[in-house]
């Protein structure tokens, strides 16, 4: 290994002002400064959200935004999701879908026991032709069975 030591004596090279090395100072630590400003910004924003709001905030309504392909129901984009296999919840898309076209009414009434909770959903023909839109031939088919003795029908869930 070979060391090799210059020397020259003092005030050959000026040495920088307390501008320039405070200048030189933020060149280099710049980038790390406003690093640690956005950190402790959003630090900052999060803990006065979390004051404002708690921890693991009501989250609200959540509205799906779907809307099935035009040539099929609820129930069948459900059916083919589950590979073939009908489950319960179809039934109640395609009510919800008769009800949001316009085709039936659909009123809950809800009573509270002692110790039970008593469901009631009502069901009714609407017979305001103007308001209705199209419908698959399978929601139809439900729609005439369902409807086909009188303009109302009563769901009970005990």
């Amino acid at each position: 290994m070979l060391t090799i030591a210059v020397a020259w004596p003092k005030g050959i090279v000026q040495a920088p002002s307390r501008m320039d090395t405070w200048r030189y100072w933020l060149q280099d630590f710049s980038t790390l400064i406003l690093a640690i400003i956005f950190v402790a910004k959003t630090i900052i924003f999060n803990f006065l959200l979390w004051l404002k709001k708690g921890k693991n905030p009501d989250p609200g309504v959540i509205i799906a935004q779907f809307d099935p392909p035009a040539d099929h129901s609820p129930a069948d984009c459900g059916y083919i999701n589950q590979e073939a296999t009908y489950k319960n919840h179809f039934f109640t898309a395609t009510l919800l879908h008769l009800a949001i076209n316009a085709w039936i009414k659909i009123e809950h009434k809800f009573k509270n026991y002692l110790i039970v909770k008593h469901h009631k959903y009502i069901l009714t023909k609407n017979t305001n032709e103007t308001n209705k839109k199209d419908i698959s031939e399978q929601d139809q088919a439900l729609y005439d069975q369902l409807l086909r003795d009188s303009d109302t029908v009563l769901i009970n869930k005990e």
